[in-house]
């Protein structure tokens, strides 16, 4: 009965009003927004938005959603939530969201989001639109990947002064190590037969033997990414 009472309103603006009343009470600062998307999976074949898609877990063969969520930078608390096709883009969904948005009529602020949502539409309907900040993530172009083999020539990044303490944890490059375990557990997955992960298929050959120089070469830029502000454009480890 709840559920049948939901899809009876309307849900952008039963998600608004509840988003506003939540700011006025607990006087929630919604200068930031934080927004990505993430899809999951359904076993039956019903559901008419599950679509065929990139499945996070590298699975193919299941119907997907896709679900966007924007929260409050300082606080994290929700702001709204939208749900797409499971092959729609993770960048064609913030344009969605960018149109949704207006609604909230806020009047400033910065807008978060990853690489894989990151394109040169979102980037000027957010300017344009919304009047807005944007600090976001760049996929590793050619372009940005020449850039990046200039800079560690002429500047060891990767060194103790950059060594960096957040709260209670020191953080280091350790997505190698967590590779290299990943690895060592398919070698052993392929010589009993079984199947790996999709994006591991790559460092093996037909006989299973691990391909060093697909490696090494994934690792040539590892620990490295690219920032990109209205204000500023960046790279740091």
């Amino acid at each position: 009965m709840s559920l049948d009472f939901l899809e009876s309103k309307d849900i952008e603006k039963l998600q608004k009003d509840i988003f506003e009343n939540v700011k006025k009470v607990y006087k929630l600062s919604s200068f930031g927004l934080i927004y990505d998307v993430t899809n999951t999976y359904f076993c039956g074949k019903k559901c008419s938005i599950g679509k065929f898609g990139k499945d996070k877990d590298g699975v193919s063969g299941r119907p997907l959603i896709q679900i966007g969520l924007g929260v409050t930078f300082n606080q994290g608390i929700p702001i709204f939530h939208k749900v797409f096709d499971g092959n729609i883009h993770d960048s064609k969904t913030l344009r969605d969201i960018v149109t949704t948005f207006q609604n909230y009529k806020i009047r400033r602020g910065i807008f978060v989001f990853d690489r894989g949502i990151t394109s040169k539409v979102n980037l000027s309907e957010i300017k344009n639109i919304l009047k807005w900040d944007v600090l976001c993530g760049l996929a590793l172009n050619p372009s940005l990947k020449k850039t990046l083999r200039m800079t560690i020539k002429t500047e060891k990044i990767v060194q103790y002064s950059n060594r960096i303490r957040l709260k209670n944890a020191i953080f280091y490059v350790i997505e190698k190590e967590s590779r290299y375990d990943e690895i060592s557990n398919a070698k052993k997955l392929l010589q009993k037969g079984k199947e790996i992960k999709s994006e591991l298929k790559t460092f093996f050959d037909k006989k299973g033997n691990i391909l060093v120089k697909e490696l090494e070469k994934k690792e040539e830029l590892e620990g490295y990414f690219c920032l990109f502000t209205t204000k500023a454009s960046i790279s740091c480890v």
